[in-house]
């Protein structure tokens, strides 16, 4: 392919990636500290093949989570053939994670809006799990300044099961409504459905 019809290429994945996030060119350039004028020239394809620092950031701003952030930058790649970003860093950050099925709630990442970096620091416990934060006995947890007292986790525990079970209930009567309506084959449905049956959830969420 061209590098002219790359670079059109790139713009318009980016135009549809923010007017997706439902964002305009001026409020991703807030975010970002690009002028309007450049993001729209980039996304037109008339300020040539924009530098890294321009997509990370925009990538960043533009994306809910880590793991659409690493797809962004590998769909991106594919247009340049691995040109533009290296995705070595977020490849050998991320490939323990990945393997591990336990591990994303033991892993920390945050946004570095100065450079448009992802980073992530691994830890041997699961700091993302609402559960560990309750069950915490030697460091206090807080709400908006208020501490939260041990009534409080039993209430909040209490409530994100119940949370978490009509959730998965409901998933499942979707499911079977599918099925029956012959939306989706039976196999479809075994396939899916067994993790949402009570018989798996209610000992998953009621261990200790």
């Amino acid at each position: 392919m061209p590098k002219e019809e790359k670079i059109k290429e790139l713009g318009d994945y980016l135009k549809r990636l923010r007017k997706r996030k439902k964002l305009t060119a001026k409020e991703l350039g807030e975010l970002t500290g690009y002028s309007q004028s450049h993001i729209s020239g980039i996304e037109n394809g008339q300020k040539g093949r924009p530098n890294e620092e321009f997509l990370r950031k925009s990538l960043l701003s533009l994306s809910d989570s880590s793991h659409e952030y690493v797809k962004h930058i590998e769909d991106i790649n594919e247009i340049f053939q691995h040109e533009l970003i290296t995705t070595e860093e977020f490849k050998s950050k991320f490939k323990d994670t990945f393997a591990n099925k336990e591990a994303p709630s033991k892993y920390l990442r945050w946004g570095d809006e100065e450079k448009g970096y992802i980073k992530a620091d691994v830890y041997d416990f699961p700091i993302n799990d609402i559960e560990y934060m309750i069950s915490d006995k030697f460091n206090d947890k807080f709400y908006k300044d208020n501490i939260i007292k041990s009534e409080d986790k039993k209430i909040i525990t209490d409530s994100l099961n119940s949370m978490m079970l009509f959730r998965q209930e409901h998933a499942l009567r979707v499911l079977a409504d599918l099925e029956y309506e012959g939306l989706i084959s039976e196999d479809t449905y075994n396939k899916f459905g067994w993790k949402y049956a009570p018989d798996v959830m209610i000992p998953k969420l009621k261990k200790e």
